[in-house]
């Protein structure tokens, strides 16, 4: 008999905790499992790539706001009278009254008065309930969801949230098993919730060389041409354009470059709460012909095998999905030394590491462009190697038979 399986996620844009979750799904057999997968937002560029066989659970209404914050106008309008008074009251208290110490923070504020009142219970019982990101979809698998195991993922290092490390437990401590996806984030959690470290399991973000190599064939990226005509070196970043990525510092080593003379586009795909900021950065250093914020791509994995240099600028990272993908796209990397880099990245065999600054940065990167030797020795390098992780996905399936150890 199949067994039930719930994936909860806010949405699928082009992160890597959503590609990871998509790859994921892709590898499921459906002769043994039934797929269904709920998201706060059904929309994302990598909707698309959800396999047909997965089912979608048509969330309640008021999940369906989770994320949306203040965006949307109607949204007192689309409650009961009862939510709609708890949602502006939610509001005030999780902006004003509470005074949230970070997003995440705020977000927790938010579950707590609110959402944990209004949204309903799912009716459908499962054998497997994953909550696949922290945050909301975990709070919501573990009060909402009527499952006979529950598994929640943390996709980065969680010492970096800011949170209510009190109510956080509340949530941890019921589940099955909390998975993270590095040995800094699992260390990291471990020392926050001693009593819950027999819980804390690594998987690493699944990936496939044979689908990432197939889809990078597809057509050149159109916003690429005239710079592969003109013979201009591309340089590519990928992720949401939040503070932790580094995109700011990105910029300001692009304008650095820029004044040291050396040709290049740089490309970054993404989206996030910062693109105003670093749109109005771009134009206040005269970048606007070098630097380009492309937004969401569905296919990010063709951008990635036609640029010359993937440049990750990131304070710091769990574990980056992004990285893994250039390795096996043999692409040269610049990547600054943030905290688990050095899980995957080897200085100066499979990448160049660099300080956090935009002077390092540049520096790195003037390096590379100039250095075609290294470049051949970097990509010879990745060649050699093999950067897969489909072998972990029979640790994914013990986690959700209860045998991982």
């Amino acid at each position: 008999m199949k067994k039930s399986i719930l994936f909860v996620m806010t949405g699928l844009g082009s992160g890597g905790a959503e590609r990871s979750l998509v790859n994921l799904l892709t590898m499921l057999d459906p002769e043994k499992y039934d797929i269904d997968l709920l998201l706060f937002n059904r929309e994302g560029a990598l909707v698309k790539q959800v396999p047909t066989y997965v089912n979608w659970v048509q969330p309640a209404k008021e999940i369906s706001f989770l994320s949306s914050g203040l965006r949307k106008k109607k949204i007192l309008y689309n409650f009961k009278p009862r939510c709609a008074f708890m949602r502006l009251k939610g509001i005030i208290s999780s902006t004003f009254k509470n005074k949230p110490r970070s997003a995440y923070h705020k977000k927790q504020l938010q579950w707590q008065k609110v959402w944990n009142k209004c949204v309903p219970n799912l009716s459908k019982k499962y054998d497997v309930a994953v909550g696949y990101l922290q945050g909301m979809p975990s709070y919501y698998v573990i009060d909402k969801v009527q499952a006979k195991r529950k598994v929640l993922w943390v996709h980065s290092d969680y010492s970096k949230f800011d949170a209510d490390i009190v109510f956080d437990n509340i949530y941890l401590s019921k589940a099955d098993n909390i998975i993270t996806i590095s040995e800094i984030c699992r260390d990291t959690l471990s020392k926050t919730f001693p009593e819950l470290q027999e819980k804390f399991k690594i998987l690493h973000n699944i990936n496939s060389p044979r689908v990432i190599r197939k889809l990078a064939e597809q057509i050149l990226p159109e916003e690429y041409l005239s710079s592969k005509e003109s013979k201009i070196p591309i340089l590519l970043s990928i992720g949401r354009l939040i503070d932790l990525k580094g995109f700011d510092i990105a910029i300001d080593a692009a304008a650095l470059l820029s004044r040291w003379g050396v040709t290049f586009r740089w490309f970054i795909i993404g989206e996030g709460i910062l693109r105003k900021s670093l749109q109005e950065q771009i134009i206040q250093n005269g970048l606007e012909d070098r630097v380009f914020l492309l937004g969401l791509r569905s296919n990010p994995y063709t951008y990635i095998k036609h640029s010359d240099l993937v440049v990750q600028t990131s304070r710091y990272e769990g574990k980056s999905i992004v990285l893994d993908e250039a390795k096996i796209l043999y692409k040269p990397i610049v990547a600054t030394k943030y905290n688990s880099v050095f899980d995957q990245i080897e200085d100066e065999k499979s990448g160049i590491l660099v300080d956090i600054s935009s002077k390092a940065v540049a520096e790195g990167i003037k390096r590379l462009l100039e250095d075609k030797y290294l470049q051949d020795q970097l990509i010879n390098h990745l060649e050699k190697m093999d950067y897969g992780t489909v072998g972990e996905l029979q640790r994914y399936l013990d986690c959700f038979e209860g045998k991982l150890v």
